[in-house]
């Protein structure tokens, strides 16, 4: 019997994923080269049935950040026969790098995605190089902070630890196990001799899987999204990541789920001052889905709950999964000319129509109402005289500021 979750009024929801029989390889060691199927153990069918996408692993806001020692997650399936599972999952952060940036998510999304491609043949993920991370992940190959960020992530990754109680199904012992953990064993990476500026980064740098966590995988491991586009993600913000990588477990089976608001709080984790926040940047996250017209959230709506002043949050898609599902790389006319009117009303501000390439980027990536917010203060900035410089430069970095604060790419 599939475990279920005991805090929700659907008794049919938080079901581990079947997982691959495809047998994986083991080959930690073997170079890039070697035959595959002569040289590498095989490991059997997983051992420790896990998904990622049920259990909080960073933070996705920048406030509290100082304040966070350790992210903890609780909850209670029902397991065999009806019993109650009391679960626990913690995540201790990097000493040096913490629980990584806000864009943690996205580059932990990247890695599975290159560990797909690649067959999920051995623990040793082989991503070439930083500047690889970069352009699969959509960044500026110039931006400086950028290779600083995915560097610092790497090492964050291997560095987190997670205890977890009752989190695993052992498939052997037909129990469920308390283990503590790494994702990741090391990070490797190759760069250019300083004695040589004309040497290309060698392309063989490569994180290695923890045993955990390769046996823990399969081929068809959710955090790889299915059916979405990998640009599909990475143009979203931090919150709307991992709610997608939810959503994408919880509805791969099913066209319905409920949960729990709070519970789904906890588990993303949304940290938020009030109950009433949560549900705003809840609802918040599920638009910003809805409008990316991401293929596993047709739509969502709150609905009272057993527990006094609380609501579920109940999901919906379609009833069928389209390989061909469009997504946010195609825009209908009445957006396209949303977009350019107030790509013109900037450019009434800012006075610089040499810059619309980078304002129509702008906005398709930040919300049109924060947009407008930064517009009237630039130009209560430039009818105040308080601009030492350009409202093109006073515009540029405010929007800036808030992008980086939101996990926002532009």
């Amino acid at each position: 019997m599939e475990p279920k979750d005991a805090t929700s009024d659907d008794r049919s929801q938080l079901s581990f994923d079947e997982l691959s029989q495809r047998p994986l390889q083991q080959g930690m060691d073997a170079p890039r080269h070697q035959t595959k199927d002569k040289n590498a153990a095989t490991l059997p069918r997983s051992k420790y049935e896990m998904n990622l996408a049920e259990f909080p692993l960073a933070l996705l806001s920048k406030r509290k950040l100082k304040e966070v020692r350790i992210i903890e997650y609780e909850d209670t399936i029902t397991g065999a026969n009806g019993q109650l599972i009391p679960r626990k999952w913690a995540v201790s952060p990097s000493a040096r790098y913490g629980f990584g940036s806000t864009a943690i998510t996205a580059l932990l999304f990247e890695i599975f995605q290159i560990w797909k491609e690649q067959g999920f043949e051995s623990r040793n993920i082989h991503f070439q190089s930083i500047y690889n991370l970069i352009q699969r992940m959509g960044y500026r190959p110039t931006d400086d902070k950028a290779y600083a960020r995915i560097r610092n992530d790497l090492t964050a990754l291997y560095e987190i630890s997670v205890e977890a109680k009752n989190a695993f199904w052992d498939n052997e012992k037909k129990a469920y196990v308390t283990k503590g953990f790494h994702l990741f064993d090391s990070v490797t990476m190759y760069h250019r001799d300083e004695k040589m500026p004309h040497q290309d980064i060698l392309p063989f740098s490569y994180i290695t899987a923890s045993e955990t966590l390769m046996q823990s995988v399969a081929a068809n491991a959710v955090i790889t999204l299915s059916g979405v586009d990998r640009e599909l993600f990475h143009s979203l913000p931090p919150t709307q990541q991992r709610l997608a990588l939810y959503l994408a477990k919880m509805l791969y089976k099913t066209t319905e789920h409920r949960r729990d608001a709070e519970k789904l709080a906890e588990q993303l984790p949304i940290t938020a001052k009030s109950y009433k926040h949560t549900k705003y940047l809840l609802a918040r996250a599920c638009d910003g889905l809805k409008a990316k017209k991401f293929p596993y959230l047709e739509g969502y709506r709150f609905e009272p709950s057993r527990r006094l002043g609380r609501d579920n949050i109940y999901f919906w898609r379609q009833k069928a999964l389209s390989p061909h599902t469009p997504t946010a790389t195609s825009e209908d006319e009445e957006t396209t000319a949303m977009y350019a009117l107030l790509v013109d009303d900037i450019v009434a501000v800012t006075g610089s129509p040499e810059r619309r390439e980078f304002y129509n980027r702008v906005v398709r990536a930040v919300p049109k109402q924060n947009i407008l917010t930064c517009l009237s203060l630039t130009n209560a900035a430039k009818q105040q005289q308080q601009i030492k410089k350009t409202p093109d430069r006073y515009f540029t970095g405010i929007i800036l500021e808030y992008a980086t604060q939101h996990g926002i790419r532009v």
